[in-house]
């Protein structure tokens, strides 16, 4: 029997050891382009900036701006923007905002326990509201009543609502209900339902 050369026994395992380290670098190197491209691949949100409209009397009258409306802004990378700018409007403004004088106009009142519905965070406004659209008409539906206050606060309401959710390019019309009622803010006598 022929003795084998260690030098070929040497030789053979570093071609074996560097045959599996290239594979191994080649394997690493395949996870990790695929792992950046599908990182690549995710998205990042895209946020938007919206005008939310609340009360401020604390600004000087301004005939063109009867109800005292005043823009915050907002941003979120919410999917459906007609919700959040409800939301927001039910939530009203901030504790920063208060401070510069902007104050809730949209306020819900709950009749069966005589009393304002206080809303802390957006999970806590689902269940009152529901919207649809009709074309570029957008209906909302309030569960409660509107806390009315002074004779401008039913177009105040109106204003404040349609302001804000105007500027989606989807909505040209909006339509308010209280409990299901299109005349909830009819001092006439005049609306039919």
């Amino acid at each position: 029997m022929k003795r084998i050369n260690p030098n070929f026994i040497v030789i053979i395992v570093v071609v074996v050891l560097t045959v599996i380290i290239n594979i191994g670098f080649l394997l690493y190197s395949n996870n990790r382009k695929e792992s950046q491209s599908s990182s690549q691949n995710n998205e990042i949100p895209v946020v938007t900036e919206y005008d939310v409209y609340y009360l401020n009397t604390s600004y000087d009258y301004d005939e063109e701006n009867i109800f005292n409306l005043y823009p915050v802004t907002r941003s979120t990378s919410h999917d459906d923007a007609h919700t959040f700018l409800i939301q927001e409007l039910l939530l009203g403004p901030t504790e920063q905002e208060k401070s510069e004088g902007f104050s809730q106009s949209l306020e819900l009142f709950d009749p069966s326990t005589n009393q304002l519905i206080t809303f802390i965070s957006p999970q806590d406004t689902h269940n009152y509201f529901q919207t649809s659209f009709d074309g570029s008409a957008l209906t909302i539906n309030f569960d409660g009543e509107p806390s009315l206050a002074g004779s401008l606060s039913g177009g105040r309401i109106n204003e404040q609502i349609f302001l804000t959710l105007s500027q989606l390019p989807d909505v040209e019309t909006v339509n308010v209900l209280f409990n299901s009622n299109p005349c909830w803010d009819d001092l006439s006598g005049e609306c039919v339902e």
